[in-house]
């Protein structure tokens, strides 16, 4: 059962919804509770903020479909997922191109902190034929892989059977480090750990905690093999309806939001591996050489997805990258 986080029933004119699939304390969550705090505060109670936690809402596909036709106003996805209704996201998915958290600031921000530049308007003029607009775009933790059993290198997850996003990018990074995909909604991620339908999951490291995966797991591998974004976007007409009194409050708690986001990305990450080394995990950051080895098999998969995505995209976000 997902949380619900609300206002008071009282006066509010404006009720905003928003929708993300991981509890509070996840990197997903601290954007919208910061966006609730001051927007709520903001307009004296004009404006309601109601969050649904843990997929309540469903995934990030029916999360995007519901802003789409503003049963919710505003709805958080994961790059890889919402690749496959945005194909342009697939170029974000190749693996080992983004790798670091603090790269949303680079590729969609300009130096003032507002979402800019040409890899944001090339994604927001896809958005938009959907529908809605994107609003913010967050910092993430890289995906490590938890294991069901103690597993360090790449030959340990050989034959394994790891849970996928949608992201045929991903399955096929998975395939060629040895392992074997298994597409599986968030949501159902728990139970299959628990009945060892899957042997590991590919996850940023605070959700492996706070969604409790880590009580299925014995082992963490820290290996960044797929760089992921998490994107919010906000119906298009709902936004562009809000009285003049509202937007300017809308758009400063976004701004909040992302701030709030970019300051605690360091701390989460660093406090869930920390957690879970004290519940006994083994957590594991390959050596140069391992790292070597676990790039080396992803490089056809990036080569091969690299020359079909859109390639004057892939310029453009590589040279915002600098690479």
């Amino acid at each position: 059962m997902g949380l619900l986080f609300c206002g008071t029933a009282s006066a509010a004119e404006i009720t905003i919804k928003a929708a993300h699939n991981t509890g509070a304390g996840c990197e997903q969550s601290v954007p919208f509770a910061a966006f609730k705090e001051y927007v709520e505060k903001a307009s004296n109670g004009r404006i309601e903020v109601v969050i649904y936690e843990n997929s309540s809402m469903g995934g990030c596909l029916e999360t995007l479909e519901k802003a789409q036709m503003n049963i919710i106003q505003l709805a958080f996805g994961s790059s890889s997922n919402l690749s496959s209704v945005v194909p342009e996201l697939e170029v974000l998915e190749l693996p080992y191109l983004c790798e670091k958290p603090d790269e949303n600031m680079k590729l969609f921000y300009n130096k003032d902190g507002k979402l800019d530049g040409p890899v944001y308007q090339r994604l927001e003029d896809e958005f938009e034929k959907l529908g809605v607009k994107i609003v913010l775009i967050s910092p993430y933790s890289p995906r490590a892989l938890g294991m069901n059993s103690k597993c360090q290198t790449m030959k340990d997850i050989k034959g394994k059977k790891l849970r996928s996003t949608a992201s045929r990018i991903e399955r096929d990074v998975i395939s060629a480090m040895g392992a074997s995909p298994a597409t599986i909604s968030f949501a159902e991620c728990y139970t299959a750990l628990q009945l060892k339908t899957i042997d590991g999951i590919g996850l940023n490291y605070s959700t492996i905690l706070i969604s409790k995966f880590y009580e299925n797991l014995e082992s963490l591998i820290f290996v960044p093999y797929n760089g992921f974004f998490m994107i919010a976007s906000m119906n298009k007409t709902f936004y562009e309806g809000l009285p003049d009194w509202a937007k300017p409050i809308v758009d400063a708690g976004l701004d909040k939001a992302l701030q709030e986001a970019n300051k605690q990305w360091v701390s989460i990450m660093d406090d869930s591996v920390a957690t879970m080394e004290k519940e006994g995990i083994l957590c594991h950051t390959p050596t140069a050489d391992e790292m070597k080895e676990w790039r080396a098999a992803a490089q056809p998969v990036y080569d091969k997805y690299a020359a079909i995505v859109d390639q004057d995209f892939l310029k453009i976000v590589k040279e915002r990258l600098g690479k």
